[in-house]
């Protein structure tokens, strides 16, 4: 199983709960013929809900979820109704398992028992706080070394084309004075 994780919540933790519900899973339906090369995508939904898609006989499947945290058994629920979908099953035969609810979060209870009520986001890491002039003074110093370099360069080409207007004067004469 693969996981593309484009959200902030550990893919580890998405990792374990995706595992354990296809294991269970597994136990009434068989082994998914895809299992080792199913992958899930996981991102964020536009709303608060959590939503997902997954293709009928498929071996991948769309997991979106909302920001900030989501509860888990939710997480389980949305993955157990995608994989039902991925071994064939439509919306008329998944029965109980197709709507959210009570019954739905009974069913997923083992969810909440082993991974707690609830999964969060890993924290934006804070960035570190720089010394505003110290920044302000390393730039003016790669300035002064920038500038510098071209001076430099500007000085070569200077001196190379005055040495070229020296040779042109000299042949110019020379050709005068021959004529």
């Amino acid at each position: 199983m693969k996981i593309i994780n484009e959200t902030r919540y550990s893919t580890r933790t998405l990792r374990s709960i995706f595992t354990e519900t296809y294991r269970r899973l597994a136990k009434t339906e068989g082994p998914h013929r895809a299992w080792s090369r199913y992958t899930f995508r996981v991102t964020y939904t536009r709303t608060k809900a959590t939503s997902g898609c997954a293709w009928i006989s498929g071996s991948s499947a769309i997991i979106r979820l909302a920001r900030n945290r989501v509860r888990v058994h939710l997480v389980a629920s949305l993955v157990d109704h995608e994989l039902l979908h991925s071994y064939g099953h439509r919306h008329g035969a998944i029965g109980a398992r197709w709507h959210f609810g009570k019954a739905n979060e009974d069913s997923h209870l083992w969810a909440t028992e082993r991974f707690g009520l609830a999964i969060e986001e890993k924290q934006k890491p804070k960035p570190a706080k720089t010394d505003l002039q110290e920044h302000r003074y390393k730039l003016t110093i790669s300035g002064v070394a920038r500038w510098e370099k071209k001076l430099k360069t500007a000085q070569t080409r200077l001196k190379n084309l005055r040495q070229k207007a020296r040779y042109y004067e000299r042949a110019l004469a020379a050709r005068r004075g021959v004529e």
